[in-house]
C-alpha cells in the first residue's frame, strides 16, 4: 500500500515564548506543497526498511520505525512491515519531510491492519512523534498554535509558484531553538496573512511573510541570507526561511520565471525544486 507524504512551508512563523515544559509556544500559518515523498508499506514476517538515499539508510534509526513502534506499544499488534521510502524532501530543511513521513505511516498502518482509528487517536500518536506531524496528517492550510497540537483549518484560495533552494548544510531543529535565546525574537502575527490566503490577495501574502527564526538561521548559516538576496535579485516577489531552516523559498506567479530559476540556482546549490502549494478544500 502506497501513500504520498507532502512537504509543507510556513508562510508565517511567530515564536511567542518558551513554556514551562521546555517547548515554545508558536503561531504559524502552514500550507502543504505538491512536493512529496512516497512511502510503501506491506505486512511482512520481519521488519525491513529500504530508502533511495544513502544518508537515511538506517534500518531502525528513522522516524518511520519510531512511528510503527509507538503505535505497537499503544495497540499491541504483532505484525511487522516491509517499508520502502522514496525520498524527495530534503532533511534539516524546515520542509517537514520527516513529520510527513510519520503522518503517512500512521495512516498506512491503520489501513493495513484495519484498526479504524479516529482522527483524534491519530493526532494523539502524531503529537508524541513530532510537533508538525499533526498538521501533516491533514495536509490542509491551517493556523497552527501551541507546540503544533492546535490546528484551525481554513480554505486557501491563493495560488503561486514556489521555488525551494537549500544549501548543502542543514540546521537541526534542536540547534535552531537553542540559539533563540541569543536573539531578540521578531514577532509575526498570523491574522493578515491568513486573510490574504482566504481572499486570494497575493500581494497581501507577500507583504506579511515572516519567520522568527530567520535571524537565528542567518547567523548559523550566512549562506541563507545570500540565497534570500539572490532570490530577490532574480525577480521573486517574496522569500522566506522554511521553518527553522536551512531551505529558503521564493514566491512568484510567473511560472516561466520560476522554471528558469531552477537551472540558474542549481549551478550553485545542491537542492533546488520548483513546486506549488497543494490546494485542498475544507
Amino acid at each position: 500500500m502506497k501513500k504520498r507524504a507532502y512537504a509543507k512551508i510556513n508562510l508565517s512563523l511567530d515564536v511567542i515564548g518558551k513554556r514551562e515544559d521546555g517547548y515554545h509556544d508558536l503561531q504559524m500559518v502552514m500550507v502543504p506543497l505538491e512536493l512529496h515523498d512516497l512511502i510503501s508499506l506491506e505486512i511482512a514476517q520481519d521488519y525491513n526498511f529500504s530508502v533511495n538515499v544513502r544518508y537515511l539508510d538506517h534500518k531502525k534509526n528513522n522516524i518511520i520505525y519510531e512511528t510503527i513502534e509507538e503505535m505497537r506499544s499503544r495497540y499491541g499488534f504483532k505484525e511487522n512491515f516491509s517499508v520502502e521510502l522514496i525520498k524527495y524532501i530534503p532533511t534539516q530543511a524546515g520542509l517537514g519531510g520527516g513529520s510527513s513521513d510519520a503522518a503517512a505511516t500512521i495512516i498506512l498502518v491503520d489501513r493495513l491492519l484495519k484498526m479504524f482509528l479516529s482522527i483524534e487517536e491519530m493526532e494523539d500518536i502524531a503529537i508524541k512523534i513530532g510537533k508538525d506531524v499533526s498538521f501533516c496528517l491533514h495536509n490542509q492550510a491551517a493556523l497552527v498554535e501551541g507546540a503544533g497540537e492546535r490546528l484551525t483549518f481554513f480554505e486557501n484560495n491563493c495560488d503561486f509558484e514556489v521555488l525551494l533552494v537549500k544549501p548543502s548544510q542543514g540546521i537541526s531543529t534542536k540547534t535552531a531553538y537553542g540559539r533563540l535565546a541569543d536573539h531578540d525574537i521578531r514577532r509575526f502575527p498570523a491574522d493578515d496573512i491568513m486573510e490574504a490566503l482566504k481572499t486570494d490577495n497575493y500581494q497581501g501574502v507577500i507583504d506579511n511573510l515572516g519567520n522568527s527564526f530567520e535571524e537565528v538561521a542567518g547567523d548559523i548559516l550566512p549562506v541563507i541570507n545570500k540565497i534570500k538576496s539572490e532570490l530577490s535579485d532574480y525577480g521573486f516577489d517574496g522569500n522566506l526561511l522554511c521553518g527553522s531552516g536551512s531551505c529558503v523559498f521564493g514566491l512568484t506567479r510567473d511560472a516561466q520565471l520560476c522554471e528558469s530559476a531552477v537551472g540558474h540556482f542549481r549551478k550553485e546549490y545542491p537542492y533546488v525544486w520548483k513546486t506549488k502549494v497543494k490546494r485542498t478544500r475544507l
